[in-house]
């Protein structure tokens, strides 16, 4: 049963009837080589198997099939309309790719173990980049100690329908961010900012464990990153309750960069620990972000977790190589991509609690430093958000 239906005019529809398994409720259709789709505020209010198998993600295979699909269907027509019906095809490979990037809840539904490269990796770092440039912002108010300013970000179109809903800044222990709202884009945004000294983050590596939880045995984390992410929790938890019990069908996206990226982590893990009831709206995203945790901790993150995070990581960064975990046993959580280099080319990593030797592993530590971690998607201005972020 072919998923897709060419009329005389050339337009192409691909019906749900051939995804009645994998994609029970969604019809999208090209016209002039333009992709419409179903309403997607009534796909979300059915709520389709598809979605509630995979926390509101589109199934890869799906994805999978509708490439397959699209790729070798030829209508019974003659061979000139069957050759720019092959060229159709291809063009449309992509952008129909695109579309269920962008459309299964800002996630990336990517495979482990595979390099994307050339073109294919603009979807991708497009979302990527989204969230850094969140990342980025709470940078501009670290130094002020007050107030909030999005800095040249606010002319990007991205934060034009973004409110802020509260700041927040710690002295002692550190931690500064804040809490936004985007009707656009449906999404709460928890965002953390990153440490005022990346040395900081070094020299901390060798503090002790402290218990993550009495009721998780075992799991271990950073007592520096827990002690300035509990200075603020109770604090901010109550913002982000009423944030999402006002919007209920928002994600609740945890986003740092740095240390900031393992605050996201422990903020994020503490919240669906305490509110399983919408622990499928978290989504995590974080930035050369260091180790949090021990193996345990790992472990249980990866179980609550795993399939809603994303960090990233790239080239020569130094900082997710600490604290080191063959001394100490610290243990990074899955899923980390890694941005091979500036043209955007990624390795998404094995999705297993044992670190990937192709992620950023693969750089021995002695060839890593702190260039590459202000340079995330070649965005250098991050050093300059705040003096006295420094070596």
């Amino acid at each position: 049963m072919s998923i897709v239906v060419i009329d005389d005019n050339m337009n192409i529809e691909f019906d749900k009837s051939g995804l009645e398994k994998s994609l029970p409720c969604l019809t999208i259709y090209v016209k002039d080589g333009n992709l419409t789709y179903t309403k997607p505020e009534q796909l979300q209010r059915k709520r389709c198997r598809c979605f509630e198998k995979r926390s509101n993600r589109i199934p890869e295979d799906a994805l999978n099939y509708v490439k397959f699909k699209v790729q070798s269907v030829i209508p019974p027509v003659g061979w000139r309309m069957s050759k720019r019906v092959k060229q159709l095809n291809s063009q449309l490979r992509a952008k129909i790719e695109s579309f269920f990037v962008a459309y299964a809840a800002q996630d990336l539904d990517v495979t482990p173990g595979k390099t994307y490269t050339g073109n294919e990796t603009k979807p991708y770092i497009d979302i990527m980049d989204k969230y850094m440039s969140f990342a980025e912002t709470a940078y501009y108010f670290l130094h002020q100690g007050s107030g909030f300013s999005c800095g040249p970000s606010c002319d990007i179109p991205l934060y034009k329908s973004v409110n802020l809903n509260t700041t927040w800044h710690s002295s002692n222990p550190v931690s500064d961010g804040y809490i936004a709202i985007s009707p656009e884009y449906k999404e709460i945004y928890v965002v953390w900012a990153g440490t005022r000294r990346i040395r900081s983050v070094a020299v901390d590596a060798m503090a002790i464990f402290e218990d993550f939880a009495p009721d998780v045995p075992g799991t271990t984390v950073h007592v520096g990153f827990a002690e300035s992410t509990n200075a603020v929790y109770p604090h901010i938890l109550k913002n982000i309750r009423a944030a999402a019990e006002d919007n209920p069908d928002y994600k609740i996206v945890f986003v740092g960069h740095s240390l900031g990226g393992a605050n996201a982590v422990l903020s994020a893990l503490k919240f669906a620990k305490d509110n399983e009831y919408i622990k499928d709206s978290i989504r995590v995203w974080t930035f050369g972000q260091p180790r949090v945790g021990n193996r345990q901790f790992a472990e249980y993150y990866t179980e609550m977790l795993g399939n809603q995070t994303y960090r990233i990581t790239y080239q020569g960064d130094i900082v997710p190589h600490v604290p080191p975990w063959q001394v100490l046993g610290y243990q990074h959580h899955p899923l980390e991509i890694h941005v091979i280099n500036k043209d955007g080319d990624f390795y998404v990593c094995q999705n297993t609690v044992r670190e990937d030797l192709d992620g950023a592993y693969r750089w021995p530590t002695i060839d890593t430093g702190v260039a590459d971690h202000l340079d995330y998607f070649g965005k250098p201005e991050i050093t300059r958000f705040d003096p006295l972020i420094e070596w």
